[in-house]
């Protein structure tokens, strides 16, 4: 059964990557961003800070924040799709899925520290007077464009047609299980929205400015109250808590199974060096050194661990598609699990077979053929 241990520790490993990953991106993406809910009248106040400064006047309490966006729907909420067209390949649209509409500020990218792989972001000067523009992430600009370039490139939808000026790396929208989708970013000043958050990136701990923002926003809006205060990382940790579950689960198991796979090791060598006391007996008393003997134990247990440690990653390969949804950017055939754990398990079934090699290699020969 060692391969049956072989493939949950595989796996175990899988999960752990992938949750390493998660955690990564949390550090490196969310860890300073904040999320707050305009209560009523959010549509005047979404067209209000569109086009404004969200802080009119510096404040000590705010020297911490260091950017600030307006989005119209949670980063986290799969938002609007739609029907979409690319200008000139109008044929072609019948096939395509709906796409997601983001509608933002231009100070969305660096207050979710989107990377713009092409072109440029949306910025200032594209206000409602001005040419319609936008931007898509990277996967729409593989599925569309794969071997063409997007800048220039218009797309049509909701009515309007939109020059395509900047690629950016994607964002999760619809969980961290779920492939990133298609989307493409408009500015809000083009397209206006009734709904919409605030999204706040902090120096340190947002949490600390979220009274601050609070009166800022008071300064602006008077009589719109703000709720749902949260910190992104809460919320992303949240959406993956059932997945998180089971990621914890199947890391415990499988160092139990490893645990009772090597015990298992240990009792199978122990039984068979026992069976072979007689032959062992004979070995030493025609000139068998301890260190032959033991070596011929160590051989064994060794040969029994490398069968099941390659019907255990062969097993691993074709089940491992049912983690799919639970690898967050870790491919199934991961290089770095397929080559740490047989090692690991090598290592372990090694120490496994130890204790009764030297058993072995301490059988006097008179002793060994008289107890058969």
């Amino acid at each position: 059964l060692f391969q049956i241990h072989v493939v949950l520790v595989v796996h175990a490993h899988h999960v752990l990557l992938a949750f390493r990953q998660v955690l990564d991106g949390l550090d490196q993406g969310f860890a300073h961003a904040l999320v707050l809910q305009p209560g009523h009248g959010v549509g005047t106040f979404v067209q209000h800070m569109a086009g404004n400064p969200l802080f009119p006047a510096p404040e000590p309490a705010l020297d911490h924040v260091t950017n600030a966006a307006i989005a119209g729907a949670h980063p986290l909420d799969a938002a609007f799709t739609s029907s979409f067209r690319i200008v000139g390949r109008e044929a072609e649209a019948r096939d395509w899925p709906e796409i997601s509409i983001r509608l933002v500020s231009p100070e969305y990218f660096p207050t979710m520290d989107l990377r713009v792989a092409q072109g440029r972001a949306l910025g200032s000067g594209d206000e409602t007077t001005g040419p319609p523009v936008a931007v898509i992430n990277q996967a729409a600009a593989d599925r569309f464009f794969a071997g063409r370039d997007p800048l220039g490139q218009e797309i049509r939808f909701w009515g309007t047609k939109r020059r395509i000026v900047g690629v950016v790396a994607n964002e999760h929208f619809q969980g961290l299980a779920a492939p990133a989708p298609i989307a493409v970013y408009a500015a809000l000043s083009q397209a206006p929205s009734n709904a919409g958050v605030l999204l706040v990136r902090s120096s340190g701990d947002p949490i600390a400015v979220a009274g601050a923002v609070r009166d800022a926003i008071r300064s602006v809006d008077p009589g719109l109250a703000i709720y749902g205060v949260e910190r992104l990382t809460e919320t992303l940790l949240g959406s993956i808590a059932q997945r998180r579950f089971t990621m914890t689960v199947l890391v415990v198991f499988a160092a139990i199974t490893l645990f009772l796979a090597l015990i298992g090791v240990y009792g199978v060598l122990n039984y068979a060096t026992t069976q072979r006391t007689k032959e062992i007996g004979i070995r030493t008393a025609l000139g068998a050194t301890r260190g032959e003997v033991a070596g011929l134990v160590v051989r064994n247990g060794l040969r029994m661990a490398a069968a099941g440690v390659v019907l255990g990653l062969i097993g691993a390969a074709f089940s491992s598609r049912l983690l799919t949804s639970m690898l967050f950017g870790i491919g199934r055939f991961d290089p770095v699990t397929f080559v740490a754990v047989p090692l690991l398990l090598f290592g372990a079934a090694a120490l496994a077979t130890w204790l009764p090699a030297s058993r072995a290699s301490r059988v006097e020969p008179i002793t060994a053929l008289r107890n058969d």
